[in-house]
Parts: structure tokens; sequence; C-alpha cells
């Protein structure tokens, strides 16, 4: 079975980010791991509500930005989990997200995966941003998840099948070896 930790960077919502915790409490499968890194606000006091039940790994930094907070918090990450999922702190995990993501994992024929994707609801942005605009400014493509000429990365997420893509969200799941280059040069 494989393992995983969750990693979470987040910055002054604390009520977002114990209904996320919550949902992970609820879920059929819990992580070995929930690394929480924080700047702004300090959240220590809502960890606490959970740490009963969650493996939870806490760091406050005054580093800003979630790029910096996720390369902090993959260092923190138990050497012993082959996943690694980052989520935002605004989501919600539903309950089998996790065993339908490593079953996807497993099924999938090409064993070169960096990481994976979770499917999310588009956002209300990208629903309504007007489509001649997009395809003026080189934003489109008829190919979900690819990173255009423009560097502008295509959507992905109202995708039910599986969509080799060439960038992941703010729910991805990524192989423990890989997090540990996240935001340097990945392929």
């Amino acid at each position: 079975m494989e393992s995983f930790a969750i990693l979470i960077p987040t910055r002054n919502r604390p009520k977002e980010l114990s209904i996320l915790l919550r949902s992970i409490q609820k879920s059929t499968r819990l992580p070995e791991q929930v690394v929480v890194i924080a700047s702004g606000q300090n959240v220590a006091h809502i960890l606490d509500e959970f740490s009963k039940s969650l493996e939870i790994t806490y760091l406050h930094t005054e580093v800003p930005g979630q790029i910096a907070q996720k390369r902090l918090g993959v260092e923190l990450v138990s050497k012993q989990v082959e996943w690694c999922l980052f989520l935002d702190d605004d989501l919600i995990l539903g309950e089998s997200a996790i065993d339908l993501a490593l079953s996807v994992a497993r099924s999938y024929k090409k064993r070169d995966i960096i990481g994976k994707g979770l499917s999310l609801p588009p956002s209300s942005r990208s629903l309504n941003a007007p489509k001649l605009n997009k395809k003026l400014l080189k934003l489109s493509s008829s190919q979900p998840g690819r990173v255009l000429e423009s560097g502008h990365a295509t959507s992905y997420l109202q995708e039910t099948s599986v969509t080799e893509t060439q960038w992941l969200n703010g729910a991805s799941m990524w192989k423990l070896e890989h997090a540990k280059n996240y935001g340097i040069d990945l392929p």
C-alpha cells in the first residue's frame, strides 16, 4: 500500500484550514503525516484540535508565498512516505479522494509519473473569461493540461478521465523524490 503525507501551505485563513483538516479526518484513508506550513497568523491552536487523530507537523514561518512554504514543508515530510499531497488551505478533501487517486495511479501504464493532479471544479474565473480574449492573447488550447508558449497553463480540472499534463494544481500528489525539487526546473 502506498504511503502518503499531506502538505498544507496556509496564510491567515484559520477557518478554511480547520474545515480542510476536518475533511481529512473523515477520509477513508488517513495520511501518515500532515505538514502545515503557516505564514502570517499562527495557527498552532487550531492544530491542537486535530492532533489526536492526525499526525501533524507544524512550522510557522515569515517566508511568504506558497512555493517557498511548500519547499520548507517538503523537508519536514517523513522520508518513509512515497507520495506528498499538496492541498491549498481553501479546499475540502472528498472522503474517498485519496483511495481514488492512488487507484488511478496504480492502473496507469506509464511509470515515469512525477505527480498527479486531483480533479477540482473549474473556478468561476476560468469559466467566465471571454473566449475571444483567450484566443487573442494565446491563453487557450484544445489540449487540456498544457503550458502554452505564452506561459499560460490550460485547465485540466474539468477532465473526467486520466489526462497527461505539463503542470499540476493546488490539489496535487507528488512522488516525494520529485516534490523535493518543487519549484526548481522540473521536467
